[in-house]
């Protein structure tokens, strides 16, 4: 993670090398691509029956052996943290347009996020959000969403 790596490098430098992209894969992930693509609740659906686009969708016979179609609990919160990391850094080197662009985003993922996954009866995240509702199993996806620097 780049995150890590600026502890070394530091941000100017990470910035530098890997500002332009940052922006590309967040401006990416937005216009939709491989069966990925950003709602406008402001998460990321991922959704190819005969893809893997998780950790978890191993492929047997060409289908993934766990399908997880729909809001993937992992997925959002590196995109969570991506976007704000990305955003903390733009702010930092003057990219006025990009932060413009982005500034609404973190608040609009954290809302749809909580509401999307949590459940208070439940006490933990759902393991993804899928056409027919939370998927409430316990998975070591939701420890993802919890390590980030943005939660």
């Amino acid at each position: 993670m780049l995150q890590q790596l600026q502890r070394t490098l530091g941000e100017e430098e990470i910035w530098k090398r890997y500002g332009i992209v940052m922006k590309e894969l967040l401006a990416a992930y937005r216009r939709g691509v491989g069966g990925v693509a950003v709602h406008d609740n402001g998460l990321v659906w991922a959704s190819a029956p005969d893809k893997a686009l998780t950790w978890m969708n191993a492929l047997a016979g060409g289908v993934p052996v766990v399908s997880r179609d729909g809001y993937p609990v992992e997925i959002n919160a590196l995109w969570y943290n991506a976007v704000c990391y990305a955003l903390e850094l733009a702010s930092r080197f003057g990219e006025e347009e990009f932060v413009g662009e982005w500034k609404a985003w973190p608040e609009r993922i954290r809302n749809a996020f909580r509401e999307m996954f949590w459940s208070g009866d439940d006490g933990y995240l759902a393991d993804f959000v899928g056409p027919e509702g939370p998927n409430r199993w316990i998975r070591p996806n939701m420890v993802v969403a919890c390590g980030l620097d943005y939660k």
